[in-house]
């Protein structure tokens, strides 16, 4: 079989030869003149503030068709430019990049293209960063370097290195960022001047002043500054075609960087003098309006620190409305962070608590998003790109050698093995086809054996995932709000005991909250193993009747009654006491929990013989391997489960959370857990139930095992 597959091999790499042929044939062709004045004029759009109106004479240019491959890549840059810094839509940016590359990968050795082709894995690099794939777009900014060197496009490179930079920046490794900046602007030096490669280089100045802001180095910090104010001025006239909105909306960026160097330094006059000016300008259509909310934070900041309460409370409602029409994270979180301490200072606890809460939900998903692109080892991941380019260097190489050697080898080869088959299928007999069909036979019952195997080991790597998940967000969720609450006990001087009482009764109830997660967390990740399992001849009617009396007292605080049925003759059973009792608990709390006030619930046990009877009358299911079974019912009055609900009960950390009619939480690891010991005892649980007229949990096992026998 080796030997044919080797001859296959060979026919498909003779047809790839042919194909590349083919593809790297075909004309890419030239930029039409009408295309070029269609992308002017959506430029002129776009820098007047009408983004969508951009996009869409671009976007109809596009279907009328007729456009050449070079229309193509300018048409898929244009629109990555606005999916990506406008609309947020990576999804679509990532769908340009992969068009532009195809496009590229016609003819790769068309100068005219290199350019583009490295663009189109920069692009693509961007959105990979921006939706949380940090590796993927470190491969394609290395890509892209590569295409740059083999061009030796100077130019081009500039870009890998700004990318670099913004990664290391973003994991607050400012002095490696400032590295990488400065090589960027000394790439970007050998770029044809026009206006991207000036607003790049303004860019890049401003940025090298953000990292020395950050390693308070204020001196170096407030000289890039100054020197990007003064390279805007110096170069504004040379590009007269362009609005003059850019240019303002670049100087009022720096303004807003400055104002905390004058922050830092103690001068916050100065400060606030230079965030309203930044402000001001940002503010308008078609400028930076994101980085105007950013500067509307610092301003609120800075008025909180000089306790000035009315102007902080206008700029609070100023970035409230610009949050409607323009969210962003970072700046909700801050706005929360004000109200919060705004309200403690007015002496308004609740308030400031629901701040508090908004302030460390929105701080837990910047965590979550932030966390993979901290933990990210992008210069281990460059080493080893390094490394790897080096060795498909060699490999190349050593190819290219042995070339001539390999293909009169491979005809050589082919030869024998036509000749080894030939000879091998004459003398094949009957006695080799039973051996075959035998050997097949194994194969596939060890086939069925290892299927079965890795659908078992990927049922128990859902369920780990599943169960980290619940630990970083169910018991992350309690101890923060632990946290905020202590956080308020210890800034809040004048509360009174009573509301002190009640934070420490909410810190003591999301302990508990967190204990038992935990708990059930330990036992749902570890599958019972019924042969394992400590058994001993138990009185279910003991074991349930103290069930309900340590349960009664929930029951008793939400005036619900609890009615008991059982035998008059204790029926015992041969299990394990603690797993039975917790899967009765399972049950009978959860009919505490969604029976309405003044509900009833029943609890009944049964005794069945091997056909499903109770005293003569059949009433369940039947049993065939001839063993006596208990039958646990439980009955509640209450909510109900919905439809929609009910196939996802029993699964491990199942999204069908339904809270108690009392507001009680729910994780869902109850059922699972109480399915599994069911199971293990060779029982099953089963419900009936029906949205708004209540539910009833069945829970049964047999009484003893095989080859036991009741003393």
């Amino acid at each position: 079989m080796r030997f044919v597959k080797l001859g296959h091999i060979v026919f498909i790499c003779i047809l790839i030869c042919f194909s590349s042929c083919d593809r790297y044939g075909d004309s890419i062709g030239k930029p039409s003149p009408w295309f070029d004045s269609v992308i002017t004029r959506a430029e002129r759009l776009y820098e007047a503030g009408d983004k969508a109106g951009a996009i869409h004479i671009v976007l109809d240019a596009h279907a009328r068709g007729g456009l050449s491959k070079m229309d193509e890549l300018d048409y898929f840059c244009f629109c990555d430019n606005i999916y990506r810094k406008d609309f947020k839509d990576y999804a679509h940016c990532i769908v340009a990049a992969d068009s532009m590359i195809r496009i590229c990968e016609l003819d790769r050795t068309n100068k005219n293209i290199q350019y583009k082709y490295i663009i189109a894995y920069n692009n693509k690099g961007d959105a990979l960063m921006s939706l949380g794939d940090f590796m993927g777009a470190y491969d394609c900014y290395y890509q892209a370097k590569t295409l740059a060197q083999a061009g030796e496009d100077s130019c081009a490179l500039a870009k890998y290195s700004y990318s670099l930079s913004m990664v290391l920046f973003k994991q607050q490794k400012f002095a490696e960022a400032a590295d990488y900046f400065r090589e960027s602007f000394t790439e970007v030096m050998h770029c044809t001047e026009d206006f991207g490669v000036f607003y790049k280089k303004q860019e890049l100045l401003d940025n090298l002043g953000l990292c020395y802001y950050h390693l308070e180095k204020y001196d170096s910090a407030v000289d890039y500054y100054n020197k990007a104010l003064e390279y805007i001025d110096a170069n504004a006239d040379k590009f007269p075609t362009k609005s003059r909105t850019a240019f303002v909306t670049a100087k009022a960026v720096v303004y807003g960087n400055l104002a905390d160097i004058y922050s830092a330094r103690g001068n916050k006059d100065t400060a606030i003098a230079m965030l309203r000016k930044s402000i001001g300008v940002n503010l308008a259509r078609g400028c930076s309006n994101t980085d105007a909310e950013l500067d509307q934070v610092k301003l609120a900041n800075l008025y909180f620190s000089l306790d000035r309460i009315p102007e902080l409370e206008q700029t609070l409602a100023d970035i409230r409305a610009e949050l409607d029409s323009l969210p962003e994270k970072s700046v909700e979180l801050n706005w929360n962070h004000l109200m919060w301490q705004l309200n403690e200072r007015r002496g308004k606890p609740a308030e400031a608590f629901a701040y508090i809460r908004e302030y460390v939900r929105i701080d837990d998903s910047l965590n979550r998003q932030n966390m993979l692109l901290m933990s990210s080892d992008i210069e281990g991941r460059i080493k080893n790109q390094e490394r790897q380019y080096q060795l498909s260097l060699l490999h190349a190489q050593a190819h290219s050698q042995k070339v001539y050697l390999f293909v009169v080898s491979i005809a050589a080869c082919l030869a024998v093995i036509i000749i080894f088959i030939i000879l091998h299928n004459a003398r094949r007999t009957r006695k080799n086809l039973i051996v075959l069909t035998t050997l097949n036979n194994k194969v596939n019952e060890q086939k069925v054996k290892l299927e079965k195997a890795l659908a078992e080991l990927e049922q128990q790597d859902r369920d780990k995932t599943r169960i980290l998940r619940a630990v970083a967000h169910d018991v992350m969720n309690p101890i923060s709000a632990v946290m905020a609450l202590t956080d308020l006990l210890y800034h809040d001087k004048n509360e009174s005991q009573a509301d002190q009482k009640e934070v420490l009764d909410l810190i003591k109830e999301s302990c508990q909250n967190s204990i038992a997660l935990s708990k059930d967390i330990l036992e749902a990740s570890q599958m019972i193993d019924p042969d394992s399992l400590k058994k001993e001849w138990v009185s279910i009617n003991d074991l349930v009747r103290s069930s309900v009396e340590l349960l009664n007292y929930k029951a008793s605080a939400k005036k619900q009654k609890i009615i008991v049925t059982m035998p008059e003759d204790p029926v015992r059973a041969f299990v394990n006491k603690e797993k039975i009792w917790r899967a009765v608990n399972n049950l009978l709390g959860n009919a505490i929990k969604f029976s309405n006030e003044k509900g009833i619930i029943e609890v009944n046990v049964t005794q069945l013989d091997p056909f499903g009877n109770i005293g003569g009358m059949q009433s369940g299911k039947a049993r065939f391997d001839g063993s006596d079974m208990v039958r646990i019912r439980i009955k509640d009055y209450g909510i109900g489960i919905r439809e929609k609900d009910k196939p996802l009960v029993f699964d491990m950390f199942t999204e069908a959370k339904t809270q108690g009619t009392a507001g009680e939480g729910a994780h869902g690891l109850g059922l699972s857990i109480t399915l599994q010991i069911a199971k293990a005892h060779g029982g099953n649980v089963w419900f009936e139930s029906k949205e708004g007229e209540g539910t009833t949990f069945y829970l049964e096992f047999p009484l003893n095992d095989e080859d036991k026998n009741q003393p």
